[in-house]
């Protein structure tokens, strides 16, 4: 199963079934085939090649993640309770909603190599680095389509897919212009330098739906 980080805001925009969709920048230079094909050059160690793709091959071999994938959420949480050096605590920081004691995954009940001694956000009740590991997760998607655009194609329904919680504007019933300020705000907050808004980077769109229950409980 695969994992999926995203912030506290993003994880309650799930969690209210406003968000149902996801971009994923392409980290290659990418242009646009009229032929209905996307003509992309990979620059790699100064190396450079170019093909003609199809959308599916594209998502095949640059797609982090395809289409029936099932993910995990990593949204931020914070242990507020550890016991025996085996079991813990957590609340989740969208919500604040604590979970039940769970036992500690065995592979961090060894840490700098002595047993018995839990890594410091466990021991010290800390937030978890990079978002709650898998045992902790509530949320798991299922990847149900995948498409390409350029990011500033992100307008109007695409806004409202993404988590925007805003009033639509009364006259027209449209997003108004403060859903893609917030938009771009929130994309340019963790974009890399030469894939911001103003860079109009082609993107990898994901939708998906919320699995009502965990696939951990099968496995």
């Amino acid at each position: 199963m695969k994992a999926i980080t995203i912030n506290a805001e993003m994880a309650k925009a799930i969690l209210e079934g406003r968000k149902v969709q996801f971009r994923m920048a392409i980290e290659n230079e990418f242009k646009y085939n009229p032929d209905g094909e996307y003509k992309y050059s990979i620059r790699n160690k100064r190396l450079l090649w170019e093909e003609f793709k199809t959308l599916d091959e594209l998502v095949e071999n640059f797609s982090r993640y395809k289409k029936g994938d099932i993910l995990y959420v990593r949204e931020p949480a914070k242990v507020v309770y550890s016991r025996d050096n085996k079991f813990m605590k957590f609340k989740y920081l969208a919500d604040n909603k604590l979970s039940k004691e769970i036992e500690i995954p065995k592979r961090f009940r060894k840490h700098n190599g002595i047993e018995g001694y839990n890594p410091k956000w466990i021991a010290l009740n800390m937030g978890v680095p990079n978002g709650c590991i898998k045992e902790m997760a509530r949320i798991f998607l299922k990847i149900i389509d995948i498409k390409v655009e350029s990011l500033q194609e992100c307008i109007g329904l695409s806004l409202l897919n993404e988590g925007w919680d805003g009033k639509l504007t009364y006259k027209y019933n449209r997003v108004p212009k403060e859903a893609e300020e917030w938009f771009i705000e929130l994309w340019d907050k963790t974009a890399q330098k030469g894939y911001k808004w103003e860079d109009n980077p082609f993107v990898f769109v994901y939708d998906f739906e919320v699995l009502s229950e965990n696939p951990n409980a099968e496995n």
